[in-house]
């Protein structure tokens, strides 16, 4: 479980809590994030090499979201397929009822 510090008092807080147990604050996650942008932007302005290692781990993440943007998009058209058949399958069966029971039913 990492900790992250709390931007009012100081204490460490798990990065799970939505809270700091000991000041109430709770916008401690989004205060630590603000610290850690303003250290990247700080390395990346200070050294080229290592501007060039975010970049391209910030390029790596956009080609992951994006292949798993394409991998849900299947997977709910394979959803959306697989319910269209049950659904035909369904109507299908129940119009076969209904035209044999009004079938059955003319031939008395």
């Amino acid at each position: 479980m990492a900790t992250i510090e709390c931007g009012d008092c100081g204490n460490n807080v798990s990065d799970s809590a939505n809270y700091c147990p000991h000041c109430g604050n709770k916008n401690f996650k989004s205060q630590h994030e603000e610290r850690r942008k303003k250290v990247l932007e700080d390395l990346m302005d200070k050294d080229p090499i290592v501007k060039a290692q975010i970049e391209r781990l910030r390029e790596d993440e956009k080609v992951r979201v994006e292949k798993r943007k394409r991998i849900l998009e299947q997977k709910q058209e394979a959803k959306k397929k697989k319910n269209m058949i049950i659904y035909n399958i369904i109507l299908f069966i129940t119009a076969f009822f209904i035209f044999y029971w009004l079938w059955s039913w003319l031939l008395k």
